[in-house]
């Protein structure tokens, strides 16, 4: 009798992992690579949604700030956000940054600059979700933190939406280049640009 419980238990503990997995690892109807990067969606014109990035007048990067002690939060400004923003901005299109603020799994505040280079303003958790919403038709690129549980770095593609999903900020800076380079060719151009002015003005 002890055997069948102690049977019974694992039956149930390995549906809840299957359960789990099957949560963590979303299904997408179409799946394709691209230089070596994977994208997954659910939208059938999921390829002319990338392609139209490129052309867009404004796009808003989206990271999340979870703790000032994380070092992962600093690595993915550094390698994968600063970086878009200077090749969008270095291709004379409006780079908006919004940064959320998340505290427990809950948006506390944001930070925007609206699109002006010189500006930064934090906003409480109302009208950082009333600016969500506002921007929901424009063109979001998401750098969320990584995730361990996916079984591979791709980009999932939304009707307005880039989101890059990555393991490490390696990865996610990996993802964040390819992405760049397609939308903007001469990406690597304006980075050396930028990195040269920068040293001439220190």
């Amino acid at each position: 009798m002890h055997s069948k419980k102690i049977f019974l238990i694992l039956i149930i503990a390995l549906l809840f992992l299957a359960g789990c997995t099957q949560q963590l690892q979303e299904k997408f109807s179409f799946t394709w690579k691209d230089n070596g990067v994977t994208y997954k969606s659910n939208q059938p014109n999921a390829r002319a949604i990338v392609s139209s990035f490129s052309i867009k007048p404004a796009l808003v990067i989206e990271t999340e700030l979870h703790s000032e002690q994380n070092p992962e939060n600093a690595e993915i400004f550094n390698w994968s956000a600063i970086p878009l923003y200077t090749i969008i901005s270095g291709n004379d299109r409006n780079a908006i940054q919004f940064i959320k603020l998340v505290k427990d799994n809950k948006l506390e505040e944001c930070i925007t600059n609206f699109g002006d280079f010189n500006s930064q303003v934090k906003l409480n958790s109302s009208d950082c979700n009333a600016l969500m919403q506002e921007w929901k038709s424009l063109a979001v690129i998401s750098l969320p933190l990584p995730n361990q549980a996916i079984a591979e770095p791709f980009i999932e593609v939304k009707q307005n939406s880039l989101i890059l999903h990555s393991r490490s900020t390696q990865e996610e800076s990996v993802l964040t280049m390819a992405l760049a380079e397609k939308l903007f060719p001469n990406a690597k151009s304006v980075l050396e640009k930028a990195s040269k002015k920068l040293k001439e003005l220190k």
